[in-house]
């Protein structure tokens, strides 16, 4: 089908035949709809068009009503084309059949024929695309409200055009016959600087230089005295160049500026990224993003659901925040979900890099982030004002009105993002951070998980090629796991499999299992995994930067606030304050209440950052706050777990341990920092909690494996695992014998003794 509204208001089916709408009402109908093709049009706005402005009761129910007599009046075709959705309905266009729309993509290839010199293409883009006014716009639709606010924009269009095939013209040497026409132009518009200076480069051209001085000083004449300001430097340079008895150059067409916040323009509107062909997963968080895609009946009202999405009665934008650690993908799911937003989104699609995390450049300003994105919405430099509050306000009103769609990668904190939220609703803004972004209070929240075993798999597959490994093969299963089922770990393992025809799988598998050296292995050209976490701690302040550096001597694979404290030397309310920090920054997880771990490879990080520090010759300070750290850690779990083994009754052993070893453990209801045990019930629970924890401290640090064995043996006794608790005591058994600790031998053989006794003891039950 094809529509047109510039001139008399017509539809066409696929034959060529005119469909008439003969109904004044449900013609302002249709053009309201025509004028925000593929977007949703509220019932209340096409009410508000439709009565000018003073609605009469039972309006909506009206609006339904001349709804389905428009689409039987558009034929079987065009029954389909008009789409009920919540809050209001939609015409579904396709390209090449709406004329104003036809007339933006050829002035948007006019241009860019501008751009590469290619004159005779331009003039006949701009040609094909004038020839589209067959009248004055709408003029047949009867709604003053709608010739209010379309008519100047539409025409303001067609005379930009215009301009642009005149420049290519003034190229191909017609100046002299542009004369006549460019006169009328300026005469008709006297403050638009743009046909002036093309009508003094046309005078120069065909040798009448004093006219267009003259041109020019009575254009500067009606400016200042107008506006009170002077003509703009194009316009200064060309009657400089005039003066000079210079040939001169035909100006250049200033940006695509339109007069109104929501007009047409002619630049491109989609500034997004390409979307990746590889996208993998997040099923889950791309439904939470993207408009559910109902398929109803044309006449059936349906609410269709976008999950997450703010209502439209708050009369805000909508905002939604992808959240996660460096490399887990939210740049990627942000692009990938903006592309199947776009149909919902046609009026522009705009990205902007805020460069939170960016190693080589600072974060911008909400100053400098503004200028930024006001170019992308065609203002020209010159027009976008100074102050920061000012240029927000432009902002604003550029995007009132609009269906545009804004991602706002990187962003470092809420104060960052707030002055590029649009004013009103009818825009979609997703904003991706490292950071929570807690101060944007009507935000939804999309956090980002590790991919799944599945799901890592799948983009191995897919990046690395067709066939370059059996997705059943346990070691690909093992590199992704190496991989710490990262996107972005994944994806550079995947690529030097990719390019590297002879490397295997075990090979990588192989590499990275040394922990000192992953890191350094998980790197490409332009991509570095130690190099994303170096940038997020660089943005932590300097409390949250030693407290996650001391975290790396946590032996186990989680911890609590009494363990942060510990190793830290704070007090628990300071540890709890810095953990909420690292939690903010998503260089921490916190899997279970009160109990927090790191990712497998920011861990790695975190020791990395540790060794440098101890291994710097030049720094013995930071070598003695680390052994001082990891003694009050020790401290803690021998503290903790000793006094929790006393609510625990067992048979007499031999004492393990000097009496200087147990003289600072206080009574059973004390422990470690801040942490007080009660009864056999709480301490069980923290055992059951740290459990796992003391094993691999037990094993990390020799010197304290015997005291550690002991204050879990009864508890150990009771709960198992057994192969576990066998293994602990002969370790204990053998860190015993070898520092000389014949007392601790001792009982370490008296309480393994008990253990043989109590799985045999099992073993005969069970059988």
């Amino acid at each position: 089908m094809r529509f047109g509204i510039l001139g008399r208001l017509q539809v066409h089916d696929d034959r060529g035949l005119e469909l008439p709408v003969p109904a004044a009402r449900q013609r302002v109908l249709l053009a309201t709809l025509l004028l925000r093709p593929n977007q949703v049009v509220p019932v209340g706005q096409l009410a508000e068009a439709i009565w000018d402005g003073a609605e009469p009761p039972g309006s909506r129910a009206t609006v339904r009503s001349y709804t389905q007599r428009l689409r039987t009046a558009l034929g079987s075709d065009g029954r389909a084309r008009i789409i009920t959705r919540d809050p209001g309905y939609l015409i579904r266009t396709d390209d090449g059949e709406l004329d104003y729309r036809c007339a933006q993509t050829l002035a948007t290839r006019c241009e860019a024929a501008l751009g590469r010199s290619q004159w005779e293409q331009a003039r006949a883009d701009a040609v094909s695309a004038l020839a589209l006014w067959r009248d004055t716009p709408l003029v047949d639709v009867d709604s003053r409200l709608l010739q209010d606010s379309w008519h100047r924009r539409l025409e303001d269009l067609r005379l930009r055009i215009t301009e642009r095939r005149i420049e290519a013209e003034l190229h191909l040497g017609l100046a002299e016959s542009l004369l006549p026409e460019l006169a009328d132009i300026v005469q008709r518009h006297p403050l638009r600087e743009q046909p002036l200076g093309l009508l003094m480069s046309a005078l120069a051209r065909a040798g009448r230089r004093a006219e267009a001085l003259s041109a020019y000083l009575d254009a500067r004449a009606a400016l200042v005295g107008a506006s009170g300001i002077e003509p703009g430097p194009v316009l200064r340079a060309l009657h400089q160049q005039i003066l000079s008895d210079e040939y001169p150059t035909v100006p250049p067409a200033p940006c695509a500026t339109p007069a109104e916040p929501d007009g047409p323009t002619l630049t491109n509107r989609c500034q997004l990224p390409a979307d990746t062909r590889r996208f993998t997963g997040r099923t889950a968080e791309v439904r939470i993003l993207v408009e559910v895609e109902v398929e109803v009946e044309v006449e059936v009202e349906v609410e269709v659901e976008v999950a997450g999405a703010l209502s439209a009665e708050t009369g805000a934008a909508t905002v939604s925040v992808i959240g996660g650690m460096g490399g887990i993908g939210k740049t990627a799911l942000a692009v990938h979900a903006a592309h199947r937003l776009r149909p919902s989104y046609p009026d522009r699609q705009l990205f902007l890099d805020l460069h939170g995390h960016d190693p080589e450049a600072a974060p911008l300003t909400a100053h400098d982030a503004l200028d930024r994105v006001l170019r992308l919405l065609d203002v020209a430099p010159t027009r976008i004002p100074g102050d920061a509050g000012e240029r927000a306000a432009l902002y604003r009103a550029r995007l009132d009105g609009t269906r545009t769609l804004i991602v706002l990668d990187n962003a470092v904190s809420a104060a960052q993002v707030r002055p590029l939220l649009p004013g009103t609703s009818g825009c979609l803004v997703l904003v991706t951070s490292r950071r929570r972004l807690t101060g944007l209070d009507e935000a939804h929240w999309v956090s980002l998980d590790t991919l799944s075993e599945a799901e890592a798999l799948d983009l191995l597959d897919k990046v690395a090629g067709p066939g370059r490994f059996d997705p059943g093969d346990p070691d690909a299963a093992e590199l992704v796991a190496l991989c710490g089922f990262l996107p972005l770990a994944v994806r550079i393992v995947a690529a030097r499999l990719r390019y590297h025809r002879a490397l295997r799988i075990a090979d990588l598998v192989a590499q990275l299992r040394d922990e000192g050296t992953r890191l350094g292995r998980l790197r490409d050209e332009d991509r570095d995994l130690a190099a994303v976490f170096a940038s997020s701690y660089a943005a932590l302040p300097e409390a949250e930067q030693r407290l996650f550096r001391l975290l790396g001597l946590v032996p186990g694979a989680d911890f609590d606030v009494h363990a942060a404290a510990a190793v830290s030397g704070a007090d628990r309310g300071t540890a709890d304050r810095l953990l909420e920090s690292l939690l903010d920054h998503n260089l921490l997880l916190q899997h279970d209440s009160g109990r927090y771990r790191f990712h497998d490879l920011v861990r790695i990080h975190a020791r990395t950052l540790g060794d440098r520090d101890r291994d710097c010759d030049s720094d013995l300070e930071s070598a003695k706050e680390y052994a001082a750290a990891r003694d009050r850690l020790i401290n803690h779990y021998v503290r903790a777990s000793t006094a929790a083994d006393r609510f625990f009754v067992r048979h007499t052993r031999p004492a393990a341990g000097t009496s200087e070893d147990r003289s600072d453990l206080g009574s059973g209801s004390g422990s470690g920092v801040g942490l007080r045990l009660g009864d056999r019930a709480e301490a069980q629970s923290w055992l059951r909690a740290e459990r796992a924890n003391l094993i691999a401290a037990a094993r990390a640090w020799p010197a304290q494996t015997v005291r550690i064995t002991c204050a879990l043996s009864a508890f150990l006794q009771e709960e198992g695992p057994w192969d576990a608790v066998v293994s602990l005591h002969e370790d204990a058994i053998r860190t015993a014998g070898e520092c000389g600790d014949h007392l601790g031998e001792a009982s370490m053989r008296w309480e393994l003794g008990r253990v043989h006794n109590m799985t045999s003891d099992h073993q005969a039950a069970t059988v």
